[in-house]
C-alpha cells in the first residue's frame, strides 16, 4: 500500500468491526451478521442489520459503535459523531468506545476535545498507539509541538515500523527547528516520494530519490 493510502485511511477509518462488551457473536446474532458485512466493505447492509438491531433497542452500545465505524469509513463524520456519543454514554469506559470518539473529533477538526478523548483513552489502555499518533497530530493542530513530538515518539515506542508516525514526528520536529531529526525521522519512511510535500523535504535533507 502507498503511504499516500495509508494517510487517508488513517484519518478515514481502515477499522475492522470490533466486538465490545462480550456480546454473542454467533451465526444467529444480527450484531454478528453486520460486523460481516462491514468486514467484506459492504457498508450499506451493515448499516442496514445495525440500526434494525437499534430499532428495538436504541441506546445498545455495540450496534451503535459499529455503526459510528460504518460512517466514519465513509466520511460521514457528522452522522458518526452522533451515533459515537449514543455508544459512548452506554459504555463511558470502555476504552474502544472512547478512542473511536476522538478519531471521530479529530476528523472534524474538534481538536480540543478530541485530545481528550485519546487521553481519556490511554487511561484505560496505554497500549493504544493509534491513541499517541492521533493525539500527536490534534496537538501538532494545536501548535504543541514538543507535546505532540513525545506522543509520536511514545506511538514508535509500540510500533516502531509505522511510517505515518516517523513522518508526522518528523514535521513536529522540524516545527520546532530540529531539523536534523525531523530529516532523520523522514529517512526511515519507504515510499516517501510518493508524499506531497516529498521535493520539500528532498530539499531540506538533500535526499536521494526512494
Amino acid at each position: 500500500m502507498h503511504i499516500v493510502s495509508k494517510v487517508v485511511l488513517a484519518c478515514s477509518g481502515a477499522l475492522a468491526p470490533l466486538l465490545l462488551l462480550g456480546q454473542d457473536d454467533g451465526a444467529n446474532d444480527p450484531l454478528a451478521r453486520g460486523m460481516l458485512l462491514h468486514q467484506q466493505g459492504r457498508y450499506a447492509e451493515a448499516e442496514a442489520v445495525y440500526r434494525g438491531v437499534m430499532a428495538a433497542e436504541p441506546k445498545q452500545a455495540q450496534a451503535n459503535f459499529q455503526l459510528s465505524l460504518t460512517q466514519y469509513q465513509q466520511n460521514r463524520y457528522a452522522k458518526a459523531d452522533s451515533s459515537i456519543r449514543v455508544a459512548l454514554r452506554a459504555a463511558p469506559q470502555n476504552a474502544e468506545v472512547i478512542l473511536h470518539a476522538g478519531r471521530v473529533a479529530h476528523a472534524l477538526r474538534k481538536y480540543k476535545p478530541a485530545i481528550k478523548y485519546f487521553s481519556r483513552s490511554l487511561r484505560l489502555n496505554a497500549q493504544q498507539h493509534e491513541a499517541y499518533y492521533l493525539r500527536g497530530r490534534a496537538l501538532h493542530a494545536r501548535r504543541k509541538f514538543k507535546r505532540a513530538e513525545a506522543d509520536l515518539t511514545a506511538a514508535l515506542a509500540l510500533k516502531p515500523t509505522e511510517d505515518l508516525y516517523n513522518y508526522h514526528r518528523g514535521h513536529a520536529r522540524r516545527a520546532q527547528g530540529k531539523l536534523n531529526e525531523a530529516c532523520e525521522d523522514w529517512r526511515k519512511v519507504r515510499e516517501l516520494d510518493d508524499l506531497p510535500d516529498y521535493a520539500e523535504i528532498e530539499k531540506l535533507c538533500g535526499l536521494a530519490h526512494h
